[in-house]
C-alpha cells in the first residue's frame, strides 16, 4: 500500500497522510482529492512512501488522482519548503498560492498538439502536371501554396489528413506541431452520505 503525505489549502503548519491504492501512481507536486472534515478537498502530494505493514495505521483513503505530472519544478518545491521552514508560513497556503486560481479546483491540464501543414521548397517548384491524375493532391498542394493550414481547419477547407500525409511522404509539404494547453473540468460522481 502507498502512503502519501499531502498539504491542504488550510492555514495549518502540518502535513496529512492518506492511503493510496497500488494501481494509482502519485507524483510529488501533483493534485489529488482527499476527504477532510466530512468533505472532499484538493491536496498536493509532497512525499510518497511504500509500506507493507499497515495494520496499526489509521489513515483515510485518497478519493481520486487529478494530475499525472508535477505542477512544480524542483526549484519551486525547494523554495516553498525553505520559506515554510524559515518564515513560518503555513505549508498548504504556500503550495496553493503559487498555483493559478483555475488549478485550485479540480481542473485537469490536458496537453494537446495542433498540427500545421506548410508547403516545402520542393512543393513550390513542382510542375503541376506531375499531379494531374491525382486531383485531391493537386487541390491540396494548390491550397498550401496560398496559405498554411491547421489541423482544426481541415474540415472547413475540405482537406484530408491522408492526402496531406501522402504529400508529406513525397516531401512536398511538412508538418509542424504546435503545443496547446487546455483546462478540462473533471467531473466527480461521489455518493452523498446522509448519516
Amino acid at each position: 500500500m502507498i502512503i502519501v503525505k499531502v498539504v491542504l489549502p488550510i492555514p495549518v503548519r502540518k502535513y496529512f497522510k492518506y492511503f493510496m491504492p497500488d494501481f494509482m501512481c502519485p507524483v510529488i507536486g501533483g493534485r489529488i482529492i482527499v476527504p477532510f472534515n466530512s468533505k472532499d478537498v484538493i491536496g498536493i502530494v509532497v512525499a510518497v512512501y511504500k509500506k507493507n505493514d499497515i495494520n496499526q495505521l489509521n489513515f483515510k483513503n485518497v478519493k481520486s488522482l487529478i494530475d499525472t505530472k508535477s505542477l512544480y519544478t524542483g526549484i519551486i518545491l525547494d523554495l516553498i519548503r525553505w520559506i515554510h521552514k524559515n518564515c513560518h508560513c503555513p505549508i498548504g497556503n504556500l503550495f496553493f498560492s503559487v498555483l493559478p486560481n483555475i488549478l485550485h479546483s479540480n481542473y485537469i491540464i490536458k496537453n494537446e498538439y495542433i498540427c500545421q501543414w506548410r508547403i516545402t521548397k520542393k512543393g513550390q517548384e513542382l510542375d503541376l502536371n506531375y499531379l494531374k491524375r491525382r486531383k485531391k493532391q493537386l487541390y491540396t498542394l494548390l491550397f498550401l501554396k496560398k496559405k498554411d493550414v491547421l489541423s482544426t481547419e481541415l474540415k472547413k477547407y475540405n482537406l484530408s489528413k491522408v492526402i496531406l500525409k501522402k504529400l508529406e511522404i513525397e516531401d512536398l509539404c511538412k508538418i509542424n506541431l504546435n503545443y496547446k494547453v487546455l483546462f478540462k473540468k473533471k467531473t466527480l460522481k461521489l455518493k452523498k452520505k446522509y448519516f
